[in-house]
């Protein structure tokens, strides 16, 4: 069944009827739309971090084999809150060195303060371990950036 539309309606019905958003063609186009998609996911779902960090106290991302793993989160955001200092501190951390017996962890700490009494903002140190047979032995702790052991 054909349509019974005039030239002049079907040109209305053309103009009025676009869509509200058309998909890009080039590769540019496309990538720029699933990043900014992303963006809008992780801004859209900033309420529920939030509201996991007030309850909890902290967001921790942990490493699958490194000694100790309860210290040296591969990521954690958590509450600093006492009596001169409050805001959110941020750790991460990583293998810095390494050999078949021994093995040093470098853990960076951030804080990002709405109070402070002017100490440092930035903690860095450096521990290394010692493998013996199925156990990870604490040999030393430094408090600057790891270098080979």
């Amino acid at each position: 069944m054909e349509s019974k539309m005039t030239p002049e309606q079907k040109a209305y019905y053309e103009r009025t009827r676009r869509p509200l958003f058309r998909v890009p063609q080039s590769r540019i186009g496309r990538v720029g739309c699933g990043i900014m998609t992303v963006l809008w996911f992780m801004l859209l779902l900033t309420p529920c971090a939030m509201f996991i960090l007030a309850t909890t106290g902290e967001i921790r991302l942990d490493h699958a084999n490194i000694p100790e793993p309860q210290d040296h989160p591969l990521i954690s955001l958590s509450l600093s809150v006492d009596a001169f200092n409050s805001g959110l501190k941020i750790s991460r951390s990583w293998i810095a060195a390494g050999e078949e017996q021994t093995t040093c962890v470098e853990t960076v700490t951030n804080y990002l303060r709405w109070r402070s009494d002017g100490t440092e903002s930035t903690v860095v140190f450096c521990q290394c371990y010692r493998r013996d047979g199925n156990r990870w032995i604490f040999e030393q702790q430094r408090m600057i950036a790891c270098d080979a052991p």
